[in-house]
């Protein structure tokens, strides 16, 4: 459910830059939402990029990059692909939005939402509930929460497989996918690649520091501990269930989300195709 409230200022408002533990949780939220191969590629460019820093601290090594490129620069421009994840991982896991007429935010029911006098409650997911001059704006602006896409495959290991052939889309511009998650990934459970990744990013947040040069892409999130916890407690994942939440670019195109996830379910799941049940389909 979306609790909306109108807001009196009717100035803009910036929206509250995530804390740590937020920006851990988004974090975590795209590892779990790409491939095996893609982690094994970001593991790539940040130990790439620590070794062409570290070569610059001395006087006596040869940068490893060929030409002038900037080290930095072209570590950002193979982490690019994966900014759409980044930015809906955090969209997720704000929970609360705001405009400069309306703060909205999300709630697993509106009799446990608390809601005060001059909030009004309804439905996320249908459109033709709430007061019309407010509910489309709302769900604009919670369009991580309100366009994500929930899948039931019957069975875990189902859910697993087609999340597997979802996952190899992640980072591909064409694609309508932005984070794949299963109800493990909601509970932040322990995941492949993390210790080899909080290394690195250590080791290149050093580089950078030693080098002057700012993380302008939070790169500290992945160099702490992995966070515990629950990513939106508000969603009720069944275990055979799949959150497929879209790229920004991609909010309008329902139909092609749809059409991707549909095709995942049928590469993987040949011996029960029609196991799929729409949970919420956008």
């Amino acid at each position: 459910m979306l609790v909306v409230r109108a807001s009196a200022s009717g100035t803009a408002q910036t929206a509250d830059a995530p804390d740590s533990s937020a920006e851990d949780r988004a974090m975590a939220l795209v590892v779990a939402s790409t491939s095996s191969a893609s982690r094994e590629k970001i593991l790539d460019v940040m130990r790439y990029a620590t070794a062409r820093l570290e070569a610059r601290l001395s006087p006596l090594a040869t940068d490893l990059g060929e030409d002038d490129a900037d080290p930095v620069q072209e570590f950002r421009h193979s982490m690019a692909p994966f900014m759409p994840s980044f930015t809906a991982a955090r969209e997720l896991e704000r929970g609360t939005w705001r405009s400069a007429d309306l703060a909205v935010r999300v709630a697993p029911a509106c009799a446990e939402a608390n809601v005060a006098p001059d909030e009004v409650c309804f439905s996320l997911w249908d459109t033709t509930d709430g007061p019309p001059d407010v509910g489309s704006k709302a769900r604009f602006l919670a369009w991580a929460a309100s366009r994500t896409a929930v899948v039931d495959l019957g069975t875990r290991e189902r859910a697993m497989a087609c999340a597997l052939a979802l996952r190899e889309r992640v980072g591909d511009e064409r694609s309508t996918v932005a984070l794949v998650l299963t109800r493990d990934d909601l509970l932040l459970r322990p995941l492949p690649h993390r210790p080899e990744l909080t290394e690195a990013a250590r080791n290149l947040g050093r580089a950078m520091a030693a080098n002057d040069v700012e993380d302008t892409q939070h790169l500290e999130a992945f160099a702490r501990a992995a966070p515990e916890g629950r990513v939106a407690a508000w969603l009720d994942v069944p275990a055979g269930g799949l959150v497929v939440v879209p790229r920004l670019s991609a909010i309008a195109d329902a139909a092609g989300l749809a059409r991707e996830i549909e095709a995942a379910a049928r590469e993987r799941a040949s011996d029960r195709p029609e196991t799929l049940r729409w949970v919420h389909r956008p």
